[in-house]
């Protein structure tokens, strides 16, 4: 008799965590459309490029452009770069080699709507070479205890100087060859099919390309040296068509600011949430930013000036499907590039 009030009495409690589960979808107002303003100053003499535009509500779309701003760059002798607007909420500007130099300070200035939006003066901070970029083949566990994932992980270091940034964000772009897999013998040109007397090979041979969007960064400033090994970038499964034939990654590196790097380590940690039921609610992130004019604006964001290197590799054929590399030897120098940049991200 004892054992069936027990059952009874879980039922209900069975029942009550099934409900738990439930979705929810909350009932989002009329929502404040914030500026966000997204730019890149290098030590590269050419065009450099500000975007204004204005956030929307949760599924409806990208942002809108801001048009007729007035947006400078201003360095801490007074010199000014004006920007022109060459599309809706695309403004740029030619600036000679003259202004842009590493140690120097500088900072952007928005005006908009009749308000300005002025930034802190912030170093452009001084950044070595990338170091090297390589790689090790790992594997990853899955769910299914018969399925493990092979693949490559690159990694990096940072090997610094006295006078040297300690903060760094890295940037990715890969490329890889992949080849279709039949040979043309028919095609569309628009009006009817049209068939070949014999197979072409003219779209056999193949390339993709694309930014990697994920958030890479890391600190010497909890280390008693000013090295740091073994960072690690992004990982390539050989599930995909990537590595069948040759991959390239492009590696970018920025120098940070304290404020810059705790603000792409909160953006890191927020990206990494799966979203369960007991992890923390996202932090507002605040920038640091000055308001000349104030017209009761809600904003958060960020500045960045940091120096920037890149260096690409490439990855030969069939690395992974072998699972035999074991020299560096496999890795060919595709071009090696440097030049120095200020990023600065702005959501207001």
């Amino acid at each position: 008799m004892q054992a069936n009030k027990i059952i009874l009495a879980l039922v209900p409690i069975v029942l009550l965590l099934k409900g738990c589960i439930d979705p929810f979808t909350p009932k989002l107002g009329n929502e404040q459309h914030s500026i966000v303003i997204d730019g890149t100053l290098t030590d590269k003499e050419g065009y450099h490029y500000v975007h204004v535009s204005r956030s929307v509500q949760l599924g409806f779309g990208e942002n809108i452009p801001v048009q007729y701003c007035n947006v400078e760059i201003i360095d801490n002798s007074g010199n000014t770069i004006q920007y022109y607007e060459s599309e809706p909420g695309l403004y740029e500007q030619w600036i000679d080699q003259s202004f842009l130099e590493t140690g120097k300070k500088y900072k952007l200035k928005v005006t908009t709507e009749g308000s300005i939006y002025e930034s802190r003066y912030e170093t452009m901070l001084p950044c070595p070479p990338v170091d090297s970029v390589y790689y090790e083949i790992e594997k990853k566990e899955t769910a299914d205890p018969d399925n493990t994932l092979y693949g490559i992980q690159f990694l990096t270091d940072l090997n610094l100087k006295n006078g040297d940034a300690k903060n760094y964000r890295w940037e990715l772009e890969e490329t890889w060859e992949y080849h279709s897999e039949f040979l043309i013998r028919i095609y569309w040109n628009g009006k009817e099919m049209i068939y070949l007397p014999y197979a072409t090979d003219s779209l056999f041979y193949c390339w993709d390309s694309g930014t990697i969007h994920e958030i890479f960064a890391g600190t010497i400033k909890n280390t008693t040296t000013n090295s740091l090994s073994g960072i690690p970038l992004n990982w390539v499964s050989n599930e995909t068509n990537r590595l069948k034939v040759k991959y390239s990654l492009l590696v970018k590196q920025y120098s940070l600011s304290d404020t810059a790097y705790d603000y792409w380590s909160q953006l890191k940690k927020m990206s990494q949430e799966s979203g369960g039921l007991y992890e923390t609610q996202p932090p507002q992130i605040h920038g640091i930013f000055l308001i000349s004019i104030i017209i009761m604006k809600l904003f958060s964001g960020t500045l960045m000036f940091p120096d920037y290197r890149k260096k690409g590799y490439s990855l030969l054929k069939n690395l992974i499907s072998s699972l035999s590399v074991t020299t560096a030897s496999r890795f060919s120098l595709r071009r090696v590039l440097f030049w120095v940049s200020c990023r600065f991200i702005f959501f207001l």
